[in-house]
């Protein structure tokens, strides 16, 4: 029996050593990237979609992608890729902007409605105009919200959406609107500034200015404050003075050029600079009181001087929306500091209620309101509201996101790179604990991209993967885009990634969660059946050797039992060989080695149990003891036989 053993270690030793440095994943990576950027001021001239087109409107969603508003559609752009999101007719879309939902709405050209994310995480736009009693022919030229509450501004027809409910509130020939605290004020070519009140009718201001006015663009400044651009006669702010709304003349331009320029968007960032976009003149950036601190042309870096849209984003860069392409301007740090020692954190707040900054959103406290610091407060917030809220709670700026999984035989979309908290919800950076992505086994290959929500050093930013479930640690730093694993094994897998950016900062990770079912062969059934299956062998080896027939089968059993056993426990105890080998192929042998001779107890204790199955004192009979019985028994029944002829 000790031949046999040697047998059986003999072909446990050979499986470990020719099974060592197997593999069962791939991967590849690739990334192409071209900008152009000078002077702070980066330009995307991307000609597949805006050539010979405008972008009217820019805004961000709660992630950091930003959606440009063009004559065909929306454009959603991730710092990598460009996406269309289609609209019904492939309409003109002039507005977009985002409500304190963080859902993106967007109007243009006889359509207007919202964003949504569908089952495969994509993002499709959701038309709002069947909702209307009567058919709708207008052409939406802005969005204002506030809080939940969404106003559609057309040149004949003012819409609002609120609670699901939508319904027509006003009609004339509109320019524009802006909110001055909580009020909408609307500016009509032929009655002035109206405004909208509380049962939601629209009425005339009554001063004289506002009848005569015809404001172009309206921003808010703050609640108290409403910046008014005109055709011909500058700037205004509008903000209420003994119950009666004032217009006052609203700064010194130093560039005569300013109050002449034809003004086209207008945006703020929190108390320090107004953006001023024109047709013809490029930007300009003021402080509060219209002062010019800088000013942005095709001479100084921007694609060119007609500038169709202004927007912000958190961080104080400011994206501008132009003539066949956009530029994103790096403003300098000190125009756009903010002090947030007398802030909070701004969970609730309205849109124009809150300022960003580096660590997040934030509202200005009532209490430490200060004229000379133009601070400014959301009145809808309750004081317990306002003294809940804390420093701590503040939004990672800067994510990586999974923008697109495939399935790389294919390449077929499998995930569209948006998730949502619930069905047809707004966009979020978290993948939710009800969407669930199962895979059958032979469903194993896929390309995962992704990319961040930093958009001004696009060429310096390097990435880490890691798949767990195969991979033990973050890949090296790269700047690949995508990454690619083929024939993954079933079970449970996360994809996460992160990036750097060049100054060493790491992004917040995103992840993606999914599942490779087993095969058949792997399923719980078949396992109980392989189970039951080794269990008749060693019963049958125990009937065998009790019987004391076939012996050399009933060890030829035990040693099947044994070798398939040793497989399954090679195979689980694989991933761990590798990690404490640490990928040293003379430690992973040494410890394979050690593991193939620990084995051989147990087909002594297989032996062992066989023996107390069958009640047999020693399992293990010697063969040559045996077969000498066996002939002795021989030689004496034929002594016998022998004896007994003679006696007859």
């Amino acid at each position: 029996m000790a031949f046999k053993k040697l047998n059986i270690l003999s072909y446990i030793l050979l499986i470990l050593f020719f099974g060592i440095g197997s593999g069962n994943a791939q991967t590849s990576r690739a990334i192409e990237d071209s900008l152009r950027e000078q002077k702070g001021v980066r330009n995307f001239p991307v000609e597949e979609y805006f050539q010979n087109i405008q972008i009217h409107s820019i805004t961000i969603d709660s992630r950091g992608l930003v959606y440009f508003a063009q004559a065909h559609g929306i454009v959603e752009f991730d710092g990598i890729e460009w996406r269309m999101i289609s609209v019904p007719d492939s309409a003109e879309v002039n507005a977009l902007a985002v409500n304190s939902d963080g859902r993106i709405y967007g109007g243009g050209e006889n359509i207007f409605g919202y964003l949504y994310v569908d089952d495969a995480g994509n993002t499709k736009f959701q038309s709002l105009v069947e909702s209307l009693s009567s058919p709708f022919n207008d052409t939406i030229i802005e969005i204002k919200t506030f809080g939940d509450i969404v106003y559609f501004i057309g040149f004949k027809t003012i819409i609002k959406y609120s609670d699901e409910t939508v319904e027509i509130v006003g009609r004339g020939n509109f320019l524009s609107a802006g909110f001055l605290g909580n009020t909408l004020i609307v500016s009509d070519q032929d009655h002035g500034l109206l405004y909208i009140d509380e049962i939601g009718n629209m009425t005339p201001i009554s001063t004289k200015e506002a009848r005569v006015i015809r404001a172009q663009k309206m921003k808010a400044l703050s609640p108290q404050q409403l910046l008014i651009s005109t055709r011909s006669s500058g700037f205004f702010t509008a903000q209420i003075e003994e119950n009666a709304l004032a217009l006052v003349p609203w700064g010194e331009p130093r560039d005569p050029n300013l109050r002449q320029a034809s003004i086209s968007s207008i945006d703020v960032f929190n108390d320090k600079l107004v953006a001023l976009g024109s047709f013809q003149d490029g930007l300009f950036l003021t402080n509060l009181e219209g002062q010019i601190v800088q000013k942005y042309s095709a001479e100084n870096g921007l694609l060119n001087n007609y500038v169709f849209n202004v927007f912000f984003t958190q961080s104080g860069s400011l994206w501008a929306g132009l003539d066949e392409g956009t530029s994103l301007i790096k403003i300098p740090q000190e125009l756009t500091k903010v002090n947030v020692a007398t802030t909070v954190v701004a969970e609730n707040f309205a849109p124009e209620d809150t300022t960003s900054t580096e660590k997040g959103f934030f509202a200005w406290i009532k209490s430490a309101y200060n004229e000379s610091l133009g601070g400014w407060f959301s009145e809808k917030q309750n004081e317990e509201e306002k003294s809940n809220a804390s420093l701590d709670k503040t939004a990672d700026v800067f994510a990586a996101i999974v923008r697109k999984v495939e399935y790389t035989p294919t390449d077929s979309v499998i995930f569209g790179g948006a998730f949502s908290e619930t069905r047809g919800g707004v966009q979020v950076l978290d993948q939710s604990d009800s969407t669930n992505f199962e895979f059958d086994y032979d469903f194993n290959a896929f390309r995962f991209s992704y990319s961040t929500n930093n958009y001004e050093d696009i060429e310096g930013l390097q990435y880490q993967v890691r798949l767990d479930g195969l991979d033990h640690s973050w890949s090296k730093l790269s700047n690949n885009t995508y990454r690619e694993y083929t024939n993954l094994s079933w079970g449970e897998y996360v994809f996460l990634v992160r990036a750097q950016d060049v100054e060493g900062n790491l992004s917040r990770s995103a992840s993606f969660s999914f599942s490779i079912s087993p095969p058949w062969y792997e399923s719980t059934w078949f396992y109980l059946l392989q189970f039951t299956a080794l269990l008749m062998a060693l019963v049958v080896s125990g009937i065998l050797n009790k019987t004391g027939k076939a012996i050399s089968l009933s060890e030829a059993l035990i040693a099947v039992v044994v070798i398939v056993i040793f497989q399954y426990v090679d195979f689980y105890i694989d991933p761990y060989l590798d990690e404490y080998s640490d990928g040293i192929a003379v430690f992973k042998i040494g410890i394979s080695i050690v593991f193939g001779f620990s084995l051989e107890f147990i087909e002594e204790l297989f032996h062992k149990i066989v023996a107390k199955l069958t009640g047999l004192e020693n399992i293990e009979p010697d063969v040559e003891d045996g077969l000498l019985e066996s002939e002795t028994n021989s030689i004496k029944e034929h002594n016998e036989m022998k004896i007994s002829t003679n006696n007859n």
